[in-house]
């Protein structure tokens, strides 16, 4: 009786001594995994604006920190790359105001300033003849630019209606020059083909100078005009004096 007793009891501790040891081991198990938890939160999330060197010390795992370089380094290194520099081409002379001659190139001797002598084109005034006017017409002959001895030059004869009066376009406008007049010659005898329009036409009567000077241009123009209710026929005799230089010669005449 009694070594039943016994046997039952030490069967009791046995069990009693395994359960005690896997708690244990439970217990143990269970501790190791929260330290391993907080190391792990610990290294993978560093607290906002921890330096490496605080995430090592408060880690238990390694931590590899890169090493920032020096300052004399980073200087060292800008210093020692090269700089791109921009190539400046060489550009035109700048005008220069005060001197002239110095914007175009010019080489003007030493003491002495540049001279330039202006360059003057003598263009003959235009020249009108005498107004032939009624109250339905005004008519005249005109002439402009330099005439030189035997060349061809232009006189124009103009014709403006005064309303209520218009220049006829249906009518054969005809100019008949004066080869009585001295010193200029015609290649026409009479010269026809008005430009018209209702309120100015105009004429162009070509001559050849002879001589130098004054030279008178003359001549009769035959013409039209209307209302919605008539037609006047008319002519004027018509002169305009020109001025004629040499053959060559640039120098305007006076007026005669």
């Amino acid at each position: 009786m009694r070594n039943e007793f016994s046997q039952a009891w030490d069967r009791v501790v046995g069990f009693l001594g395994t359960l005690l040891g896997t708690a244990a081991m439970v217990v143990a198990a269970t501790s190791c995994e929260q330290q391993l938890a907080a190391v792990e939160s610990t290294t993978l999330e560093p607290q906002v604006g921890a330096s490496a060197a605080e995430v090592h010390r408060s880690s238990p795992l390694p931590v590899a920190v890169m090493a920032e370089p020096p300052v004399d380094a980073v200087a060292s290194a800008a210093a020692a790359e090269p700089v791109p520099t921009l190539a400046v081409a060489a550009s035109a002379p700048v005008p220069n105001a005060s001197n002239p001659a110095k914007s175009k190139g010019l080489v003007t001797a030493p003491g002495k300033p540049s001279e330039s002598k202006p360059v003057t084109t003598q263009e003959a005034p235009a020249s009108k003849g005498d107004d032939t006017s009624t109250a339905t017409f005004s008519a005249w002959l005109e002439s402009s630019g330099r005439h030189e001895q035997g060349k061809q030059g232009v006189a124009t004869a103009v014709l403006v209606a005064k309303s209520p009066y218009k220049c006829n376009e249906a009518y054969p406008y005809k100019f008949v020059v004066d080869k009585s007049v001295a010193g200029v010659s015609f290649p026409e005898g009479t010269v026809r083909g008005m430009q018209v329009t209702p309120g100015r036409s105009t004429m162009a009567i070509p001559f050849v100078p002879q001589q130098e000077g004054a030279v008178s241009i003359a001549g009769t123009l035959h013409f039209s005009v209307c209302t919605e209710e008539r037609c006047l026929v008319e002519q004027s005799r018509l002169a305009v004096t020109v001025r004629v230089t040499g053959n060559g010669d640039t120098t305007v005449p006076p007026r005669p």
